[in-house]
């Protein structure tokens, strides 16, 4: 009776042994992102799947759930479903910036509440360089420290109205008084302090844009004109 029972062991261990081994041999081969458009798919296969193991998918679903994601620049999270044992697709969820400055030789890329969530050494194209905020020091996901906060809803309010009409712009340059001036190309544009007539400007600009192509010079805009007789473009010399 002893004699069966070690063989019935025998048998159970060597087809977990057996499990173990085929189980280990899997991979997952196929992976699926979506959401990400700063990152690339290879720096994200860098970031998450760290060594051979990883790639296991009895691994990676528990170290995706037991374990805390890895920092991906300009990443705020990613989600997992796991469609098969060789197939997975991961969503991203990018970090919302709406401007960045620089600092020491880096790009600090903050969010609309004024938070810093990205120190980089990489511009982002479409996100729009902000200069006229001072401050002296930064921390890492805290708000930069500047004098008026009521700068980062001037940005952010901007920055809505430019995508609004589809206006790509390089730079925001915000004074000590509010007054605003955005840079597209080799044109000034001074748009003057956001008030209420300041959708109708950006308006006025999205026309203007095009003529405004392969020019150099400072477009004054800071009075909104409601006779619709244009504004006055000073060329540089």
């Amino acid at each position: 009776m002893k004699k069966i029972k070690w063989i019935i062991a025998g048998v159970v261990l060597l087809l977990i042994i057996i499990t173990i081994l085929i189980l280990s041999t899997l991979r997952i081969s196929t992976i699926k992102y979506e959401g990400n458009k700063r990152v690339s798919e290879e720096e994200l296969d860098a970031r998450i799947f760290i060594n051979k193991y990883d790639k296991n998918p009895f691994v990676f679903y528990f170290k995706t759930k037991y374990n805390e994601q890895p920092e991906i620049p300009f990443v705020d999270r990613y989600d997992v479903e796991m469609d098969s044992f060789d197939e997975i697709t991961i969503t991203v969820y990018e970090k919302d910036m709406i401007g960045y400055v620089t600092y020491m030789g880096s790009y600090l890329y903050f969010d609309k509440d004024g938070m810093v969530v990205e120190s980089s050494d990489v511009v982002q194209e479409d996100i729009p360089f902000v200069s006229g905020i001072g401050f002296e020091y930064f921390i890492l996901n805290k708000k930069l420290p500047v004098e008026n906060e009521k700068v980062f809803d001037e940005i952010l309010g901007i920055t809505q109205q430019l995508n609004k009409y589809k206006l790509s712009i390089d730079k925001i340059n915000i004074s000590s008084d509010m007054d605003i001036s955005v840079y597209m190309e080799d044109v000034i544009v001074e748009l003057g302090k956001d008030d209420e007539t300041m959708n109708e400007k950006i308006a006025d600009l999205s026309d203007l844009s095009e003529n405004l192509k392969g020019l150099s010079g400072t477009l004054d805009m800071k009075v909104y004109n409601e006779s619709g007789t244009g504004y006055t473009f000073k060329k540089n010399k």
